[in-house]
């Protein structure tokens, strides 16, 4: 049994007699992705509280999953689909990432839209027939391919 107990986590390991006289009630516990489903032992949906389903792969049942919390090859991740957006949107109130990118991917991606910015107003000079302002775009459009290892186009 795991206990916090004024912060510390502390690990108790108790028998089954010990257990009973504690209180603990060893024989229907609640597992992780229970709780964090919001799920009881009293309030366990229909279609979760089924173990009927099964991964042909790696045979993982639901009860299973939801036991241990961890899925056990790559084809659980179909199987369990709906199982594990309910899981992650309890987790974390959103089944899409919206956080950070990580930092160099911000960089890539901000070039590459102010890349996209000057081929859109190089169009918009050459169509206009801005001949000047079109060759000052595409040699910083240039530039731009060169600094970044991008295959420059004309």
């Amino acid at each position: 049994m795991t206990q916090v107990i004024e912060g510390k986590v502390q690990k108790v390991h108790l028998c089954p007699d010990c257990a009973k006289d504690q209180g603990v009630d060893i024989e229907s516990p609640v597992s992780v992705t229970d709780v964090l489903l919001g799920l009881g032992k009293e309030s366990i949906e229909p279609s979760l509280n089924t173990t009927s389903t099964t991964c042909g792969t790696c045979l993982m049942s639901r009860a299973d999953f939801k036991k241990t919390g961890r899925l056990g090859c790559s084809d659980c991740y179909h199987i369990f689909r709906k199982d594990l957006l309910q899981l992650i949107k309890a987790m974390h109130h959103s089944t899409q990432h919206v956080g950070r990118a990580p930092e160099k991917l911000g960089e890539r991606m901000a070039l590459r839209k102010k890349m996209a910015d000057l081929e859109t107003q190089l169009e918009a000079a050459i169509e206009e027939e801005r001949f000047e302002e079109a060759a000052k775009i595409k040699l910083e459009l240039s530039e731009l391919r060169s600094s970044s290892g991008a295959e420059a186009s004309s």
